[in-house]
């Protein structure tokens, strides 16, 4: 793959073949492109834009940027052949660009605060609004204002879903706009949001082009047709975009009868892997339910899999040949663990040490590396997790991953996933032991 600079030129299907070149800008997002645990590129368009570039016999030229604007101005500017970042097909933006076939439909949903009874466009007239500045979702409601004058917003400059979200958790507004695909990968991390109901009729998702560059259209979509939506369209949305079917996390009667049933057969394991590396046995127990609710063939759409839900690249890196064998499971993700805690600073200590080893093994070393970084800007302490868990939400807002080496994250994962296997970690023990101790390294 080729990272560099793009040029201002015209180019045609013929140029991007004979210079063996497809440039691309895509948008630092959940949806098209960002880093993962691993440290790898990862997300839907961006998967979809490896397999059509192998397709068609190029390289890649990726130019990455943090808002819908700039995606379009490359455009503009013939900066890109390609644009992509969960564009949705507009009036507005047909006249100005091409687009490919949609690979995506969806609808924009209006979200609301739980506390808010919002149920149709008059109610939503009545409300405090904020949406994404330069998307459909803005584009949406200035159409309907001329059937609803009093409907009004606020366009939120951050350009950045997961910001909006956050506004209307902490109750600064009552109501969001946000694509149906979108909300699927959010809806976890904010318990107090709610759908209230469909903005407009089903929207497409695809990816833009200048106008004239019919040719680099019209083999896309042969591609998309003959190809793509028979052999690869379906396990991709699977992969990103699956619900989880899973029992509500809170649901204790469900957790205290897994104590029971299925942890007495790990336990073994448990307990040995955890001596090796000093920690209590029953943290490690918490860790693996939060993953897998200690279901040893236990399989994720994103590919991570087993007691540990280990992705392929650490499993082979931690000399696991088997991740639903529980024993190998547990053991490669002991060390995996062990080694996100090694790689810590010395001067990180004690549990503050501990909850960022279980942060670095959800979203990443490389994200928690930049939350420290951000932390430190923003006057809160890098080495402690009380100062860390504060600004990890704010790796996907655009004012501040932009700047981070390792850009987008969605920060607010570790900080749910860490206050949810402290939850567990205290019920192990008190179904356990009958009392919660707050020992955690042996």
């Amino acid at each position: 793959m080729i990272i560099s600079s793009c040029s201002e030129e015209v180019r045609t299907l013929y140029d991007i073949k004979k210079e063996n070149k497809l440039r691309v800008v895509l948008r630092n997002s959940p949806t098209t492109y960002f880093e993962d645990r691993d440290g790898k590129a990862a997300g839907f368009e961006y998967e979809m834009l490896k397999e059509f570039a192998k397709w068609l016999k190029v390289e890649l030229e990726i130019t990455t940027t943090d808002s819908t604007e700039k995606l379009l101005e490359h455009l503009e500017f013939k900066k890109a052949d390609l644009a992509i970042g969960s564009l949705t097909i507009t009036s507005a933006r047909k006249k100005e660009f091409l687009f490919t076939l949609p690979y995506l439909e969806v609808n924009q949903e209006v979200i609301c605060h739980r506390s808010k009874r919002i149920e149709n466009i008059q109610d939503l007239a009545k409300a405090k609004v904020i949406v994404a500045k330069n998307t459909s979702y803005a584009e949406i409601l200035r159409t309907l204002k001329k059937e609803v004058p009093e409907l009004t917003w606020v366009e939120d400059d951050e350009d950045s879903q997961d910001h909006t979200f956050e506004q209307v958790q902490a109750q600064n507004y009552d109501c969001t706009v946000i694509d149906s695909n979108i909300r699927k990968l959010n809806q976890m991390f904010y318990p107090d949001l709610r759908f209230s109901f469909v903005l407009g009729e089903e929207n497409k998702i695809a990816w833009a082009m200048n106008k004239g560059n019919t040719e680099l259209q019209s083999i896309y979509n042969k591609w998309f047709e003959n190809v793509f939506r028979k052999s690869g369209l379906k396990a991709l949305k699977e992969k990103y975009y699956a619900t989880t079917q899973d029992f509500d996390p809170y649901d204790i009667n469900k957790f205290n009868e897994r104590v029971k049933t299925r942890l007495p057969k790990y336990k073994e394991y448990f307990q040995s892997e955890a001596a090796k590396i000093g920690w209590d046995w029953k943290l490690l127990a918490a860790i693996s339910y939060q993953e897998s609710h200690w279901n040893e063939k236990a399989l994720s759409p994103t590919g991570v899999r087993g007691l540990m839900m280990l992705t392929r690249s650490t499993a082979k890196a931690m000399g696991v040949k088997n991740r639903i064998d529980p024993k190998q499971s547990i053991e490669g993700g002991a060390k995996y663990l062990k080694k996100m805690h090694d790689r810590l600073p010395r001067f990180i200590q004690g549990n503050s040490r501990l909850w960022m080893t279980l942060a670095a093994y959800n979203v990443g070393y490389s994200h928690l590396r930049d939350a420290r970084g951000l932390a430190a800007w923003r006057e809160r302490n890098p080495n402690t997790w009380a100062g860390v868990r504060t600004v990890l939400p704010l790796l996907s807002q655009k004012r501040y991953y932009k700047r981070l080496p390792h850009g987008y994250a969605r920060g607010k994962e570790p900080v749910v996933y860490v206050d949810r296997i402290k939850n567990y970690y205290e019920l192990i023990q008190k179904a356990i032991n009958g009392t919660v101790k707050v020992k955690i390294y042996n």
